[in-house]
């Protein structure tokens, strides 16, 4: 875990959860969002930017989605990835379980905004740094070097 993302975690959720209390997110991509706009706002340096948002979907049904986020600013030199695996219906996925047996068109009930908010702190829990460690010219991180 980012102790720094943990911290700006407690000093902007509200911002989150005020969000959440209007509808129902239609995705983990949403969720993702919220969570990246949220530590770019409390993170005190290096700071997440929503722009810099790839996904990597591999399934269909089920699978992983990979969420790569880059840093603010000219030319990022830290990125961050989160992971999570998800399903087709509300007995393997975490968001159709929260939306269980409820229309996504009228407002999320307390409970629900609950779960979402748990959810959205498990991201938070999930997000690892990638190190980015080399520099130019040295011959182990060279693609040359690669093939020793």
């Amino acid at each position: 875990m980012i102790d720094e993302f943990t911290v700006a975690w407690f000093k902007g959720k509200h911002e989150i959860e005020k969000n959440l209390k209007k509808r129902h997110p239609k995705s983990y991509g949403v969720l993702i969002r919220a969570v990246v706009k949220m530590l770019g706002n409390h993170v005190d340096r290096r700071k997440p930017d929503v722009k810099r948002i790839k996904k990597i979907d591999h399934g269909n049904y089920d699978g992983a989605l990979i969420y790569i986020v880059g840093e603010q600013g000219y030319c990022p030199s830290r990125y961050w990835v989160c992971a999570i695996y998800y399903g087709s219906c509300c007995a393997s996925d975490a968001i159709e379980r929260v939306k269980q047996y409820c229309n996504t068109s009228q407002k999320p009930t307390e409970e629900q905004v609950r779960q979402y908010m748990t959810l959205c702190l498990h991201l938070i829990q999930n997000f690892k740094q990638i190190p980015i460690n080399y520099t130019i010219g040295d011959d182990k991180f060279s693609p040359s070097g690669w093939l020793h």
